[in-house]
């Protein structure tokens, strides 16, 4: 079932350590609708993320691929009803064709995510000057 932020306050966020990337979107998030949190335990991987969470040590707001790629016995992955945009891509040369294998594997990682990412949506390459725009404002 669906949570809102608003029900993780006075919980002990797990958080990634790094504030300038998601980390920062999940706080401003939480401030957004008024979720004081108890504490934050700061570690450097998702998976990490998933063991402290395992251990009882509190809740976390992950990113949706290791959170519904990687499940983990033990940890139930709720979605949440509040928007935290969330980017990852497939990096080639510019300029230059990529292999048939190399195109299998991109095709193959795009039909895995729609697969198991709720409301993936597969962008092209000329959409990363929008993206930056909506990953730098928030």
């Amino acid at each position: 079932s669906e949570l809102s932020l608003s029900q993780l306050a006075g919980r002990r966020l797990i958080a990634p350590f790094s504030p300038q990337r998601l980390r920062g979107r999940y706080e401003k998030a939480l401030k957004k609708v008024r979720a004081p949190l108890l504490e934050t335990i700061e570690t450097n991987s998702s998976a990490n993320i998933l063991g402290c969470v395992r251990a009882g040590l509190g809740v976390a707001i992950l990113e949706p691929v290791t959170g519904w790629g990687m499940p983990l016995a033990g940890v139930a992955i709720r979605p949440i009803q509040e928007d935290i945009p969330y980017f990852f891509g497939v990096i080639t040369p510019q300029g230059r064709q990529i292999s048939s294998a190399a195109q299998a594997l991109v095709e193959a990682l795009a039909d895995a995510a729609a697969h198991l990412l709720p409301g993936f949506e597969r962008l092209t390459a000329s959409e990363h000057p929008r993206i930056m725009r909506i990953i730098n404002q928030n």
